[in-house]
């Protein structure tokens, strides 16, 4: 019998508060789905760029590589990854996220599985290109999603946070005592168990088909500002990117000892990894503190 003042029994009440409830719970549910997938595809898509110094000592030994022939080396991995991203645009909306994934993926596993095992100096070149050029699909995907979710500001933190934390990680595991095969395989293989474990976060891709190509917000203005801070970053980004892949070869070169080094250049990735996650749980205190609202939040 329905109460005075209401048209209908009250559990339809109570129905309608459920299903809220519900909702709210599935919607906190995919937004901690698609973080973990963000933090996951751009740590493995940064991975190999993160261990660069290690990957260019390593090599340099391996080899008998000189200071011409080790920046070669991190050439053919940044070659293949600058043109892959390059066209990121015109992709990144058109195909599935899951299937292009799944080929950046299998691009870097391969390439990772050759590159251990190479026998020669351009062999490995090659198998670092693949590896770049799969590292080059998945990262543009962990930002096409971090843009699309709420509380963008905080998902991009977490999604810097791990980039840095897991290969200081890695790093500070591998100059340890344990040497498994040899400094040239473990370190590859180790890159490899990452990887291969961070492939599991297709599972957790939000679905993209059906959305539409081109935004229907952008803006004439806004592309030209945009490629503006594009150009400024690849300035800024080119002189950093020449000194942290030669940075192991500067230290060995002044005498400092392997594992010395391998523990600093983990602790610069540590160091780099606190901002974010500052920002990630209190910069939108920060924020409201300032008076300026919170993107993302509400």
């Amino acid at each position: 019998m329905p109460l005075k003042g209401y048209g209908h029994p009250p559990i339809k009440l109570y129905t309608d508060a459920y299903l809220l409830f519900s909702e709210a719970r599935l919607d906190q549910f995919t937004n901690l789905r698609s973080t973990i997938a963000v933090a996951a595809i751009g740590t493995v898509a940064v991975l190999v760029f993160a261990l660069l110094p290690a990957i260019s000592g390593v090599l340099a030994e391996k080899f008998s590589l000189d200071d011409i022939q080790t920046g070669f080396a991190a050439t053919s991995y940044f070659a293949t990854y600058a043109l892959v991203t390059a066209s990121s645009g015109f992709w990144i909306r058109r195909f599935r996220w899951t299937r292009l994934l799944a080929i950046g993926f299998a691009a870097m596993v391969s390439g990772l599985v050759s590159c251990a095992f190479a026998e020669s100096f351009d062999w490995a070149q090659y198998s670092l290109a693949i590896v770049g050029a799969g590292a080059a699909l998945l990262f543009p995907i962990s930002f096409a999603i971090a843009s699309d979710m709420q509380n963008t500001d905080r998902v991009f933190a977490i999604k810097l946070a791990a980039e840095q934390l897991v290969p200081a990680a890695m790093l500070l595991l591998l100059v340890g005592t344990i040497v498994i095969i040899g400094a040239y395989t473990d370190l590859f293989l180790g890159i490899l168990l990452i990887v291969t474990i961070g492939s599991a976060s297709i599972l957790l891709v939000p679905d993209n088909v059906g959305e539409q190509q081109n935004d229907s917000h952008s803006s004439t203005g806004g592309v030209f500002s945009g490629s503006f801070a594009l150009i400024g970053l690849l300035v800024s980004f080119s002189g950093f990117a020449g000194v942290w892949a030669f940075l192991e070869r500067i230290a060995f070169e002044n005498s400092l000892d392997a594992a010395f080094t391998g523990r600093w250049i983990a602790l610069g990735l540590v160091t780099s990894g606190v901002g974010p996650l500052f920002v990630a749980f209190i910069g939108a205190e920060l924020a409201l503190c300032n008076g300026r609202p919170h993107k993302g939040d509400g």
